[in-house]
C-alpha cells in the first residue's frame, strides 16, 4: 500500500462514486511505484459490486489517463493467464467534466456474483499497517491455479498458514501473496503440476504455504 497514492486517489474527481472507490482500492493495493495486480473478483468483493462493473470502471480510469493496464499470459508452457498488471498515474487530477458518462448498469450490485463481505474485509486502510485479506489470498490462489492445482477453501488452519507465511515476506500484503503465486506458476517445472514423470503428484495451497517453497520460488530454485 502506498500512502502517497492513497492520498492522491482521495483528492481526484472521477465523476462517479463507485469509480472513485475502484481507484482507491487500486491505490490501496499498489506499491510505491504505482503497480498492483488484484483480480477483478478481489476488487469487486471489496467494492461490493459486480466484476462487470469493475471492468467498466477500470476502462473508464484508463480512458481518463489515471490508469494503465498490461495483460499478461502464463510463461511456463502457457499455464493459464496471469492477472492484469495496473500502473496508477495520479500526478494530475482530472476535471470532472472530462470523465466518461456513467452507465446505469454500473450502479447495480449483483447479489449472485458478490456475496456479503465482512466489514473487516472491505475496509480501506488509513494507517501504515499491512493488509492481508485471507479470503482474497485463497480466491487469488484458486484463480491463478484454476485447472492446474487442487482448489482450496478457507478455514481456521489456512488463516494461520497465511499469517505464518507472511512473516517470511518482505512486503506483507495480499498483493505479495498473489505475486508469489504467479511467480510459482510461471517458473515451476511441470513436475509440480502433475508432471512428466507420471507420478500424478501436484502441489497444493498447503504446499505453497511452506516457507521453503516461498524461498525456492523467490530464488528461482524450484
Amino acid at each position: 500500500m502506498s500512502m502517497m497514492l492513497m492520498a492522491r486517489a482521495m483528492a481526484i474527481k472521477t465523476g462517479n462514486p463507485l469509480r472513485k472507490l475502484v481507484l482507491i482500492k487500486l491505490a490501496d493495493n499498489a506499491n510505491d511505484s504505482g503497480e498492483c495486480w488484484p483480480s477483478y473478483r478481489h476488487i469487486a468483493d471489496h467494492c461490493e459490486c459486480s466484476r462487470s462493473a469493475v471492468r467498466e470502471h477500470v476502462g473508464a480510469l484508463i480512458a481518463l489517463g489515471l490508469l494503465a493496464k498490461v495483460n499478461r499470459t502464463g510463461s511456463n508452457n502457457g499455464k493459464g493467464n496471469a492477472s492484469n498488471v495496473y500502473t496508477l498515474h495520479l500526478d494530475s487530477p482530472v476535471p470532472p467534466k472530462s470523465t466518461p458518462a456513467v452507465q446505469p448498469a454500473d450502479r447495480s450490485v449483483s447479489s449472485e456474483s458478490t456475496p456479503p463481505v465482512s466489514c473487516s474485509g472491505t475496509r480501506i486502510s488509513h494507517s501504515f499497517d499491512p493488509i492481508i485479506d485471507p479470503k482474497a489470498v485463497i480466491d487469488g490462489y484458486n484463480d491463478i491455479f484454476a485447472d492446474l492445482l487442487p482448489a482450496a477453501m478457507l478455514d481456521a488452519d489456512r488463516h494461520r498458514q497465511i499469517s505464518r507465511l507472511s512473516s517470511h515476506m518482505t512486503r506483507k500484503s495480499t498483493g505479495a501473496f498473489l505475486g508469489y503465486f504467479e511467480k510459482f506458476r510461471n517458473i515451476a517445472p511441470d513436475f509440480y503440476f502433475g508432471g512428466e514423470d507420471g507420478s500424478g503428484w501436484r502441489a497444493s495451497f498447503d504446499y505453497l504455504m511452506r516457507p521453503e517453497t516461498l524461498r525456492k520460488t523467490r530464488e528461482g530454485a524450484l
